[in-house]
């Protein structure tokens, strides 16, 4: 299984992913920045990322989409995800997202969908043009100290059909608004 650490680099101009895992690979981002790229970091194909050894959170900003989460990949990361022209993260397609950090600046700050789940611990999404979290079908997010508030699009929380759901949504967001139902 290849691996792959960076630390301390500047990734920035890719017409594609300024950092991509493919084929069931491993990385570690430690204090990373990844700019002005389609898209920041990409987790595809089982594989997965996790913080580096000394757990400095990495930048994602100013590119299309801040981080893409997709095919069975899962990302732990601690990161700054900040003014992407499309949504600062993203997973799909039975991904999972474990992040602590911040997301502001996107059009939206993240989308779980088709069967993925995210937990955003100690995580602060606000200030987004659009919604916080949209969450869709078959897919659940669990807030744990996260703050999610001030975003533009109406809604920080945004429960989609069919079968969303949420752990924490009104007890660790910060007061910020929601639609969805919690058991």
């Amino acid at each position: 299984m290849p691996f792959a650490r960076l630390t301390g680099n500047l990734i920035q101009g890719a017409g594609g992913a300024g950092f991509a895992v493919f084929q069931a690979s491993e990385a570690t981002l430690d204090g990373d920045t990844l700019q002005n790229n389609d898209t920041g970091l990409m987790v595809h194909s089982a594989s997965k990322v996790r913080p580096g050894g000394q757990a400095r959170p990495f930048t994602s900003r100013s590119n299309n989409r801040g981080i893409h989460v997709v095919r069975d990949a899962f990302a732990f990361v601690l990161a700054v995800v900040e003014n992407n022209s499309s949504a600062g993260a993203i997973t799909l397609f039975h991904s999972t997202l474990d992040f602590g950090g911040s997301i502001s600046g996107n059009t939206n700050g993240a989308i779980v969908d088709e069967n993925s789940a995210a937990r955003f611990v100690s995580a602060t999404i606000r200030g987004n043009r659009g919604a916080g979290v949209i969450i869709g079908d078959l897919s659940m997010v669990t807030f744990s100290g996260a703050t999610v508030n001030g975003n533009s699009g109406g809604i920080d929380v945004v429960c989609n059909p069919q079968f969303s759901g949420t752990r924490g949504v009104f007890t660790d967001t910060a007061g910020g608004t929601t639609n969805c139902v919690e058991p």
